[in-house]
């Protein structure tokens, strides 16, 4: 068996991009080590993406718990997730078994783990919901589908603009396409409107559920009443989810995104960066 620093040659500078953000860098660290005990054992890469799945479903039913420390692990479960994630995509460089149908279960299993979380906070609060609440509550369930809808979507339209260019034997166009231009925010801007999107990311949202849990189990330990936290996020959720889905889907249409991506993809020659070739990030 190889050691760690083996495989993270193998596993890891093979991957086509690398992460920038401080917590995919801590993923990133420390998926490896769930790797070596996935090789060691014998699992494929897809078996690593399902289990990924059960765990964030699996999580999901511990964050509805009325016990602070059981939610605690829930949110836990999510972070494991997020590792786990990583850590296929190093089972299958490792084993050589890379393909589309692996990158399919792997962006399945987002829909799941972001459904399982939000289902969780649901059923956490479900005894407090009432009247003009239960709106916002269901429409949060939906928010983290809708949002990835929007990147496969984005994906679909270009890969199926391609094809009805090849029916007709259209050459694709490589000019690249006009798009407005933007003011540039300032830091403050950028970071407020980080702090007010952050809980409708599900990169960044088990980080914010992991200090609020961990507060609540606190709390309880001395006998204290924290807010419930599962309420106001499902509920914030609800509440700013619509807006920002619809000005998402606003500057792919205004920014001509969806041209801009076609030609990224489809000019020859043209060397691929990722993760800023990923025109929707």
């Amino acid at each position: 068996m190889k050691s760690i620093n083996e495989l993270r040659s193998i596993c890891q500078t093979t991957r086509p991009s690398i992460f920038t953000d401080f917590l995919s860098r801590f993923y990133y660290r420390t998926s490896i080590y769930f790797t070596y005990v996935f090789i060691l054992i014998g699992l494929s890469a897809n078996q690593v993406t399902l289990l990924s799945g059960l765990v964030a479903c699996f999580g999901g039913g511990l964050l509805a718990s009325s016990d602070s420390t059981v939610a605690l692990f829930g949110v836990v479960c999510f972070h494991l997730f997020a590792i786990l994630d990583m850590s296929d995509g190093e089972v299958a460089r490792y084993r050589g078994e890379g393909g589309a149908s692996g990158h399919f279960l792997d962006w399945m299993m987002h829909f799941v783990s972001s459904a399982a979380l939000m289902m969780g906070l649901f059923f956490s609060s479900v005894d407090t919901l009432s009247g003009l609440l239960m709106l916002p509550a269901i429409l949060a369930i939906l928010i983290p589908v809708f949002d990835k809808s929007i990147s496969a979507s984005t994906w679909t339209v270009v890969a199926w603009t391609r094809l009805r260019s090849q029916q007709r034997g259209e050459q694709a166009t490589h000019t690249k396409s006009k798009q407005p231009k933007l003011r540039e925010r300032s830091i403050v801007s950028r970071r407020l409107i980080f702090l007010m999107t952050c809980p409708l990311q599900d990169h960044w949202l088990p980080v914010l559920l992991l200090f609020a849990a961990l507060a609540d189990v606190v709390f309880s330990t001395v006998g204290l009443h924290f807010v419930d936290y599962r309420l106001f996020v499902l509920i914030y959720v609800g509440i700013v989810g619509l807006p920002y889905l619809s000005l998402r889907i606003f500057r792919i249409m205004k920014q001509d995104v969806l041209a801009d991506g076609h030609r990224r993809l489809f000019s020859p020659g043209r060397p691929v960066t990722l993760p800023e070739d990923d025109f929707l990030g």
